[in-house]
C-alpha cells in the first residue's frame, strides 16, 4: 500500500541521513538515491519530502567532490519546482538558483564570490527556513567557499 510504502521511504531516508551526518557519503548516496527511486513511484517530484531527499543526496554528492552529479539532483529539483509553480519566479526556484550558482562558482573568483555570499546572506535574513539555512550553510562548506 502507499502508507506502507512511504513509511519504508521515510525509514530509508533516516538511514541515509544518519550515514550522511557520519560522513559517510559512500553509504548515503545510494541509500538516498533508492529512497529518491521509492518516492518517484507515489509522490510527485515538488513534493517537500522528495525535494528533501534530492537535496541531501545533492550534498552526498558534494562531500564525495561529485559536482556534477550534484548539480545534476538541483537541476531535477529546479525542474520540479519550476513546473509545480508554473515558473521560476518564485523562493523555492531562487533557493534552488543560489545552489546551483554556488557550485559552478570557481574558488579563485574572490568578487564572484563575495558577491554570492552577500546575496546568501541576504536570502537567509529573509527566510526563517531553518532547514535551508543549514542546507545552505553545508554547501557552502562542501563546495569550499567557507570555512566555519
Amino acid at each position: 500500500s502507499k502508507h506502507m510504502m512511504m513509511k519504508l521511504a521515510i525509514t530509508q531516508a533516516n538511514i541515509a541521513y544518519a550515514h550522511l551526518r557520519l560522513k559517510d557519503a559512500d553509504a548515503a548516496i545510494p541509500a538516498f538515491a533508492i529512497c529518491q527511486q521509492d518516492l518517484d513511484v507515489f509522490l510527485d517530484d515538488h513534493h517537500p519530502f522528495s525535494m528533501a531527499v534530492i537535496d541531501y543526496l545533492a550534498l552526498s554528492y558534494l562531500m564525495k567532490a561529485d559536482k556534477n552529479n550534484a548539480i545534476k539532483m538541483y537541476s531535477k529539483m529546479l525542474t520540479a519546482q519550476i513546473n509545480f509553480h508554473g515558473g521560476g519566479d518564485n523562493i523555492y526556484c531562487d533557493q534552488t538558483l543560489t545552489k546551483l550558482n554556488m557550485l559552478q562558482v570557481k574558488k579563485k573568483k574572490k568578487k564572484t564570490i563575495r558577491a554570492f555570499l552577500k546575496k546568501i546572506q541576504e536570502f537567509i535574513e529573509n527566510n526563517n527556513d531553518p532547514c535551508q539555512y543549514e542546507r545552505l550553510l553545508k554547501l557552502l562548506k562542501m563546495s569550499g567557499i567557507i570555512f566555519l
